[in-house]
């Protein structure tokens, strides 16, 4: 009689179980890192520009003692701004103006993932294209206390506050049930 040979060709059932529970597992630890990389990248592009005109705006006000260009409305507000140029701080290439010129010295500017402006209490205010957060500078003579001198990222939704959290944000005040600020 003939001994018939008993030859398996691929995997039993139980190997390709535990395959699959570890590339779960490898998956659960790698998603929540993939997208606090993604949340710091969204801000690398920005946050060096933000910083550079953080600091010469408060080097312009240790200098004239103000961040008022030429003095202030009866509203306290500032009649005008320094500009880039006087800032020693310009715009990327890439960056335009609303006329969709390169920006240069303007003090309201985009790119495909950013709107930049300076408001009139002087507020450095970029914004991401989606608007799930903002990358506020809030100047010295701002009226609430906390925000003063503080480069603040203004999350809206979730998404914007997990995002606030990811690229190091530290809690400082929640505005309302949708909106949170956090100190960088």
């Amino acid at each position: 009689m003939k001994k018939i040979k008993n030859v398996t060709k691929g995997f039993t059932l139980i190997e390709l179980l535990v395959v699959v529970l570890i590339i779960s597992i490898l998956a659960a630890i790698a998603v929540p890192q993939y997208k606090i990389v993604l949340a710091k990248a969204k801000v690398a592009s920005i946050l060096p520009l933000m910083r550079r005109w953080k600091d010469a705006m408060h080097e312009w006000q240790i200098i004239y003692g103000d961040y008022c260009k030429n003095g202030r409305n009866s509203e306290n507000n500032c009649n005008s701004f320094p500009n880039g140029d006087e800032l020693g701080v310009n715009w990327p290439n890439d960056w335009k103006n609303a006329y969709d010129d390169t920006c240069g010295n303007s003090v309201d500017c985009y790119n495909e993932n950013w709107h930049c402006s300076v408001d009139k209490a002087g507020t450095i205010y970029c914004r991401y294209k989606d608007n799930s957060f903002h990358l506020r500078f809030y100047q010295y003579d701002f009226s609430w206390s906390i925000f003063r001198g503080k480069l603040i990222c203004y999350g809206v939704g979730d998404n914007g506050k997990t995002l606030c959290q990811r690229i190091g944000g530290k809690f400082l005040y929640q505005e309302s049930s949708v909106a949170t600020y956090y100190s960088l």
